[in-house]
């Protein structure tokens, strides 16, 4: 208040309206719906491809000391269970299950599967190579959630070949021949978090 002429008069100080403040609420929103699920999904994608790739090291590195460990010498037996004694995991979960292209495989007492320090759960498979040259690669599959969720596409084939190359299956070389089966190199069924 101001003292003039012996009166007080009132100083107007314009503020914004509540109509205003609402449609600024409102439009801040309508971003923010749009901005956050993007950043929370590109958060998780680096994530998973940041572990995936971790994982494939050390995936070479176990296939290397079983080499060595065997003369190497790929052995009739060798199949992706034979490098979990060179990998680190922190449990065996034998109640998982893992999302596929084609829906779900489960973890079981049979077929184990093996859980990582970054959460993701991979399950070496059974088929193995044998003496025949075209049987030149085995196979595991890697889920970098190890959650299960009926729809979501988010695990990984990753096939290791006699070389020891590493490749998924949106990568796989033409001919590609294991005991489970073989693959063609297309269509790719890669998850779209996968970038190598």
């Amino acid at each position: 208040m101001r003292y003039f002429d012996g009166r007080f008069s009132k100083t107007s100080k314009r503020g914004f309206t509540l109509a205003e403040v609402l449609i600024s609420l409102a439009i801040f929103g309508v971003i923010l719906t749009v901005v956050i699920p993007k950043i929370v999904t590109n958060q998780r994608n680096q994530t998973y491809n940041s572990n995936f790739q971790e994982f494939t090291g050390a995936l070479a590195t176990a296939y290397q000391k079983y080499q060595i460990d065997h003369d190497f010498q790929v052995l009739n037996s060798f199949g992706t269970y034979s490098l979990t004694p060179y990998l680190n995991y922190v449990g065996v979960d034998t109640a998982s299950s893992l999302n596929v292209w084609f829906g779900s495989i489960a973890c079981s007492g049979g077929a184990p599967c093996y859980k990582l320090h970054s959460g993701a759960i991979i399950r070496p498979r059974p088929c193995g190579i044998s003496g025949s040259t075209s049987l030149n690669a085995v196979d595991l599959l890697y889920d970098p959630s190890g959650v299960y969720e009926a729809g979501k596409n988010d695990a990984v084939y990753i096939f290791l070949y006699r070389s020891g190359q590493i490749t998924s299956y949106g990568y796989i070389q033409a001919n590609t021949v294991n005991v489970c089966g073989t693959y063609n190199p297309t269509p790719s069924y890669d998850p779209s978090w996968l970038l190598w």
